[in-house]
């Protein structure tokens, strides 16, 4: 999946806008490869002065105790106190350069997840959405997954990864948070993972393993401790040049992984998520669409569900339990790169909708 990062910016055009007179205005590339404007401004009010305005790549935030918000970025107007937001999640969109009393501060604008709400605030007002004091538990989870550990196998879609960053805060991640797990989610996912393949990559100066076969060989330990294991792999096998071979081939090889991580944990429970709806860059879905080996995406989630179903794995359609999440109609801003990565907030979403199922198979709730 990350040969498709560039996509966003080979794609994107820069709109020129006219500034007030004292602002300057300029395109530049993010370290993540992001294309955004910048806005360098000096505005003062009473002792604040922001020095720079830069729109940002957006990761979730909730509030800490006695946060304050505020309508505008020199944090004057509009003050709201942040205890009524006890329980929102927040993305920022956009980072201010400030300098308050002579020292210098940094703030975000963020947008409530139900985008009903936009305020300022100080970075330093901001915690982890997976903070334990940050509570978003279910109803009806009680302390059922208080001391579920889970493991996650996979590729970029459960690894965080929106096709040019991470966010940091994957579906798994929001799916642990939703059930009330006290447990630190163990994210073996890797980019551009495959079920066939047996490569490792170098990431951070570390040989680590990517795909499938390797992930789990070099993890036994790990995986023998969770007592959930959630599997979201194949797009990368359907998708073209991936050597990956015939639709026989790819699920020959995921009976064989799925029996190893079954003789390794034969205690867990195991979830087979089903691969997400993809388009190609004309805008097409590719569910009926063949690939180089001849079969579509949508035969390869069929394939997948029936191997789950026979070994005793629990099926996770997002199409099925989530089926407004991505479309033919929202996929151009609900997938970040438009193709297959959903954006951090869709991750939140998929996350909610997965913990919802879990719930329900789990208690009967």
């Amino acid at each position: 999946m990350i040969r498709q990062q560039l996509v966003a910016i080979g794609t994107m055009s820069l709109l020129a806008v006219a500034l007030p007179a004292g602002q300057s205005h300029a395109a530049t590339v993010t370290a993540s490869g992001a294309a955004v404007t910048n806005t360098t401004k000096t505005t003062t009010s009473s002792t604040v002065t922001i020095k720079r305005l830069t729109s940002i790549n957006a990761h979730p935030y909730a509030l800490r105790a006695g946060a304050t918000l505020y309508k505008t970025a020199t944090l004057k107007s509009g003050k709201v106190a942040g205890s009524k937001f006890a329980r929102t999640t927040w993305y920022r969109n956009e980072v201010a350069t400030l300098s308050v009393k002579g020292k210098t501060r940094t703030a975000y604008r963020v947008t409530s997840a139900n985008r009903q709400s936009t305020y300022w605030v100080l970075a330093t007002q901001l915690k982890s959405v997976l903070s334990a004091s940050f509570n978003l538990k279910l109803a009806g989870a009680g302390s059922t997954f208080t001391t579920t550990k889970i493991g996650v196998l996979g590729d970029s879609i459960p690894d965080g990864w929106d096709g040019s960053h991470f966010y940091h805060v994957s579906y798994p991640r929001w799916t642990a948070k939703y059930l009330g797990s006290a447990y630190k989610v163990t994210d073996d996912a890797f980019p551009d993972a495959t079920i066939v393949g047996q490569r490792w990559k170098t990431w951070q100066g570390l040989s680590r393993p990517q795909d499938l076969g390797p992930v789990i060989n070099a993890n036994k330990k790990a995986l023998a401790k969770m007592d959930m294991i959630l599997i979201n792999i194949g797009t990368n096998d359907y998708a073209n040049g991936s050597g990956s071979g015939s639709l026989s081939n790819v699920i020959a090889h995921l009976k064989l992984r799925l029996k190893t991580v079954q003789k390794i944990n034969p205690t867990a429970t195991i979830y087979g998520i089903l691969p997400l709806t993809r388009y190609g860059y004309n805008g097409i879905n590719k569910a009926h669409v063949r690939n180089d080996q001849g079969y579509t995406l949508n035969q390869l989630r069929v394939a997948e569900q029936k191997l789950y179903r026979q070994m005793g794995i629990k099926v996770v359609n997002f199409n099925a339990i989530a089926p407004n999440v991505i479309t033919d109609a929202n996929h151009r801003y609900t997938l970040q790169d438009q193709i297959l990565h959903p954006s951090a907030q869709t991750a939140q979403k998929l996350g909610y909708a997965l913990a919802k199922k879990i719930l329900a198979d789990e208690t009967n709730y």
